[in-house]
Formats: C-alpha cells, structure tokens, sequence
C-alpha cells in the first residue's frame, strides 16, 4: 500500500495558479466526485455553489486546463461571489485532474439570506448590513400595492436611473472597489455598470422578479447589464445606458428598458451561448405606451395628441426611420406650438432603426 501512495505522488504533475493575490491553500482536495469536463458545466456548477453560499468548490475533470479557468470570473455572474483562486492537481497517466476553487462571498448573499430566510448577516459583514437596510426601504414602498412583475421591474428601473449617478465613490477608480457592486449603487449612490446590474437584480430577486446579469461589450468597451423575464419571455435592460451622463435625477430613459436581442446587437455584444435568447416585445416601454413611431409622420401624429391634452416637462419617442434632416429644428417646431413651451431640448440615444428621442420641454 505504501508503495502505491509513493508511486502516485511521484507521477503526479502539480500546478497552481492564482487568479487574484490570495495566499495559497494549505492542501489540494484530491478526492472530489464531481465530474466536469465543459466550460458550460463549470460556470453552471461555480453559479449554483456560490448561491449557496459555498467557499470551496472541488471536481474532477479529463478535458478543462488552465485556459478555461483563467478567464472564470469574467464568464459568471458574480452576483453571489467570485473565484480568488483556483489550484490543479494533474495526474498524467490518468488525465485526470482534480482542482480546487476557492471563492469569496458576497453581500447580496447575505442580503438575501437574511430576506428569504430571515438568517443573522454576519457581523463583520457591515455593508450587507447598510445594504439591506437600503434595500428594505426601497421595498416598503413597492410592496405597498399588488403589482405586476413588469411594474415592479419599472419602478426599480427609475429608482435606480434616478437615484443613481454614474462613476466612482470618491472619486477614485478601483478595480475591485464598490462602483462594481450593489452596494455602490443602492447605498453610496454612485457606481458603474456592474453596480447597476448588481442593485437592478438584487431588487429584482427581492421583488419576485426573474433577473439575471448578463456581461459583454459595449461601443467596444467591457460592459454589464441585465435580462429579465416576463410572462415566460426575456428581455435585455441595461439600465446604465438609460442614465446618460451628466446625470439629471429628473430624466429617465427606456431606450434599453426591456429590447430584444436584435435591438440589443445594434452596440451591444455577448457570447449568446451562455444565456437565454431574448426575443420578448410586448414588455418593451416604447410598444406597450404605444411611443413607438415607423416614420416621421407617425411620430408626429403621436406627439401632437399628447401635447393637446397636457402640457409635460418631457415627453420621448423611438423612431424607426431617424436622421437629422427629417428631424431637423425646423421640423420640431410644431413641439413647441402645441405645447406652449418656450424652449425645447432635444437629446437621442440608440442607433437606427432603434432611435430614442427625449425632449425636455421648458414653460
């Protein structure tokens, strides 16, 4: 027996490699029954040990190496946690290897706990103490009516774009700092697309709510926002495209509040493989308030019966057929006479046939 331990840990090849500065793991699990050999069964099983609140993850694989795991964090959610390090313990004659991830919790864990099954959050965990209190306010005041999902979803949606300004607590840009997280936008009130997403699926979850996060790219750049399920269709939302900088508390956007997959390719990209396909339309804000407009002319015929019955400070529109001669100042006058504004501020987001236009109207 001794003979057979000697043979085997002088045939085994080990190899660790660490994804962030975490200190190393005193010893590897060599003895994990799970068995993963894909890259889809691996996100799946990190996503569903970190919504359980596991710290350590322990497998069995033939066909992943380290390739598939360099690049872990940017392909799970990260909403629950993420991967600090992971550790290979190759055996060749095998070809097998056993690997070990050590993850990290985090606080909307905890936030939900303590929702859903009403556990003590640690105390040492005091964000996720501030976070639940945030959260538990908000929710007062949404649960204070029967609702449906898509009238939950829209009021968390201008919650957030109204009480949320776009940047970093502080001022100062850091990688792994609170802009990144629920708590940075529902509690410090500043973050960037990944707190956005964060604090919109966190309401969301708390809410009854399906919501995912969803990562990619946008106009080229690293970028995170949201699908969302309603009446057994998705939809994307990207909530931080709806609160354009400079940030003005007053103006709420649906340019990207609940599109399908085709509007969402026009400056947005992700690996399709990884998620649900979203091909909802009834949910989207500019069909089911009817602002939707083929052309010039159906946008018009819109905006008139709007301004001859009241006289708001704002009113948008999507338009399939924008440019800049059609919609020319000259051509917008009529905004102007059937309102009785005195001046008119035009501002456009999307890209055609998928354009926003958001007038501000002053009196």
């Amino acid at each position: 027996m001794k003979r057979k331990i000697i043979l085997l840990l002088v045939t085994l090849w080990i190899s660790i490699f660490i994804i962030s500065g975490c200190s190393m793991m005193p010893h590897l699990n060599a003895s994990a029954q799970t068995v993963i050999d894909t890259k889809k069964e691996l996100l799946a099983e990190i996503e569903n040990a970190l919504s359980s609140g596991k710290t350590k993850i322990s497998f069995v694989t033939s066909d992943l190496d380290q390739t598939d795991f360099d690049t872990l964090n940017q392909n799970i959610e990260g909403f629950y946690g993420v991967v600090k390090e992971y550790q290979i313990k190759s055996v060749k004659f095998l070809n097998k290897s056993y690997v070990t991830l050590n993850c990290e919790i985090s606080d909307n864990y905890y936030v939900e706990k303590a929702f859903f099954d009403e556990e003590d959050i640690p105390e040492e965990r005091d964000k996720a103490r501030d976070l639940y209190e945030a959260c538990k306010s908000f929710l007062t005041s949404l649960q204070s009516k029967k609702r449906s999902d898509y009238e939950k979803e829209k009021l968390i949606h201008d919650y957030i774009v109204s009480n949320v300004a776009y940047g970093y607590p502080g001022g100062k840009k850091e990688p792994e700092g609170d802009a990144y997280s629920a708590y940075g936008a529902l509690v410090l009130k500043k973050a960037v697309c990944n707190g956005y997403a964060e604090g919109m699926k966190l309401l969301c979850d708390l809410s009854g709510v399906t919501c995912k996060m969803i990562s990619g790219t946008a106009d080229g750049e690293k970028h995170a926002w949201n699908l969302i399920k309603l009446n057994k269709e998705w939809y994307h939302a990207d909530l931080t495209w709806d609160d354009p900088e400079p940030d003005e508390t007053s103006r709420i956007m649906y340019t990207y509040f609940n599109v399908d997959d085709t509007q969402m390719k026009a400056d947005h990209k992700w690996n399709a493989a990884l998620y649900q396909k979203a091909e909802g339309n009834e949910y989207n804000y500019y069909r089911k308030k009817d602002l939707l407009c083929e052309d010039y002319k159906s946008f018009r015929s819109k905006c008139e019966d709007i301004l001859e019955k009241k006289s708001p400070n704002s009113i948008q529109f999507m338009v399939k057929d924008y440019d800049q001669d059609t919609y020319s100042d000259d051509n917008l006058q009529f905004i102007l006479r059937y309102s009785g504004a005195s001046s008119l501020r035009m501002q456009i987001a999307g890209k055609t046939p998928y354009t926003m236009l958001y007038f501000k109207l002053q009196y």
